[in-house]
C-alpha cells in the first residue's frame, strides 16, 4: 500500500476533523526531502507504519509551542534509541508529520537538498543465498587518485603518502557490509559482540571469512572475493561518479547521515543501511565497522599495492568503526591487523569480478 494510502487511512480513523489536514500530509512522501534522501524515507516509512503516525494525530492542534517541542523530543528520542537511527533525521520525520498535521512547528527549516543523482546509472543485481537476499552493485573501473589527497587535510598519515595514481578493473561490491543474518544463513557461527541480525558480522578472521565465502560460492555459483585495498578506496570515493568526499559520501559537516562512529554510534554497531549512501548506493563504507581486505599491508603504499600476499602478512583494514574519530573514518585512512585476529569493530564486505 503506497505510504499516502497508509497516511490518509490513519487520518479517516481520526474523523472528519483532520480532513483538510490530508493533503499536506499527503504531500510529505512526495517532497524532496524523502524522495532524494533514501534514508529519510526509510525512516519515514517507518514511522508511519509502526504506530508512531498514530501518535502524533493524538497530540491537540491547541497545546502550546513549549508542549508540542517536549512531545516532539520525546517521540525522537524513543524512535532514535530503540530502532538506532539516525536523530537528526527521525527528527525532520516527526516535525515534518507533525506539521502536516496543522500543529505549529519548525520543519521547512530543517529539510536537506535532495542528494545529488549519480553521474551514471547505478546498475545492481539481487543474489539469494539461503533465504537470505543481497545487493551488489556494479563498479565501474577506471583510474583515480588513491591515499592522501587534498581534501583529507591534516589529518592524512604518513602511509597515506604519496598519494598514488592507480587503475582499478570493473567490479561489484556489497551494497552493504555482509549481515549476522546471511553469514548465519550459510552456517556459521554468530560470534558477534553485538547480537542483531542485521547489524554487520563481526569477530571473524580471515580463515573465517575464507570459509564463508567458499560455502557462499558453493550456494550461490557465483566467486565472490574480499576486495583489494584500491578496489575498496576506489568505491569509498564513489568511483567515476567520486564528487571528492573526505568520508564516504560527505565532507565533515553531514558525517553524522552517512557515518556511525565515535560521536553517534552509543559504543555499538547499527543496522546496515540505516544511514545516507554515497555516490555509488554503497552503504556504511565510512563507520560502523572496520572491512578486512585482501591486500597486504606496508607502510609504503606503493609497496603495498605490489607486494605478494603471504599467509602471515598484516592485512589492510579500511573504513573506520563505530568507536573511531571522524579522522580514521576518512576514504584514504589505512589500518592493519594479523588475519588470525578478530574484533568486534571488524567485519567484511563482498566483492566479485563478475555478476552478469
Amino acid at each position: 500500500m503506497p505510504l499516502h494510502q497508509d497516511i490518509k487511512r490513519l487520518l479517516d480513523e481520526r474523523g472528519k476533523d483532520f480532513g483538510g489536514k490530508i493533503q499536506l500530509v499527503n504531500t510529505l512522501d512526495d517532497m524532496g526531502a524523502f524522495a532524494g534522501n533514501k534514508a529519510l524515507k526509510r525512516v519515514f516509512r517507518h514511522v508511519v507504519r509502526h504506530g508512531y503516525f498514530k501518535k502524533i494525530l493524538h497530540w491537540d492542534s491547541n497545546l502550546s509551542e513549549k508542549l508540542i517541542e517536549f512531545h516532539i523530543n520525546g517521540l525522537v528520542d524513543e524512535v532514535s534509541h530503540e530502532y538506532g537511527y539516525n536523530k537528526p533525521l527521525v527528527e525532520i520525520v516527526i516535525r515534518g508529520l507533525a506539521f502536516g498535521c496543522g500543529l505549529t512547528v519548525n520543519f521547512l527549516d530543517l529539510l536537506p537538498a535532495e542528494e545529488t543523482a549519480p553521474a551514471t546509472l547505478t546498475q545492481k543485481v539481487e543474489v539469494r543465498a539461503g533465504n537470505v537476499r543481497f545487493t551488489m552493485v556494479r563498479v565501474e573501473g577506471g583510474n583515480f587518485l588513491m591515499g592522501a589527497t587534498t581534501e583529507q587535510g591534516i589529518y592524512a598519515r604518513y602511509d597515506e603518502k604519496p598519494a598514488q595514481d592507480v587503475k582499478v578493473d570493473t567490479f561489484w561490491m556489497a551494497d552493504t557490509p555482509v549481515t549476522q543474518e546471511l553469514w548465519t544463513a550459510l552456517g556459521m557461527v554468530n560470534d558477534s559482540r553485538h547480537q542483531d541480525l542485521l547489524c554487520p558480522v563481526e569477530c571473524v578472521n580471515c580463515d573465517q571469512i575464507q570459509s564463508f565465502i567458499q560455502a557462499l560460492n558453493i550456494s550461490t555459483g557465483r566467486h565472490f572475493r574480499l576486495p583489494t585495498e584500491a578496489e575498496w578506496e576506489f568505491a569509498a570515493r564513489g568511483g567515476l561518479n567520486s564528487q571528492g568526499h573526505k568520508y564516504a559520501g560527505c565532507d565533515d559537516a553531514p558525517i553524522g547521515n552517512f557515518c556511525w562512529y565515535l560521536n553517534n554510534s552509543d559504543g555499538q554497531t547499527h543496522r546496515v543501511a540505516m544511514l545516507s549512501a554515497n555516490g555509488l548506493d554503497l552503504f556504511d563504507m565510512s563507520g560502523n565497522v572496520w572491512e578486512w581486505c585482501s591486500t597486504p599491508y606496508d607502510a609504503s603504499l606503493s609497496v603495498s599495492l605490489t607486494q605478494t600476499v603471504k599467509a602471515s602478512s598484516n592485512r589492510v583494514i579500511r573504513g573506520g568503526s563505530f568507536l573511531s574519530p571522524a579522522e580514521r573514518c576518512r576514504v584514504s585512512a589505512r589500518r592493519f591487523i594479523n588475519p588470525s585476529n578478530i574484533s568486534r569493530e571488524l567485519g567484511f564486505r563482498l566483492v566479485a569480478d563478475d555478476m552478469e
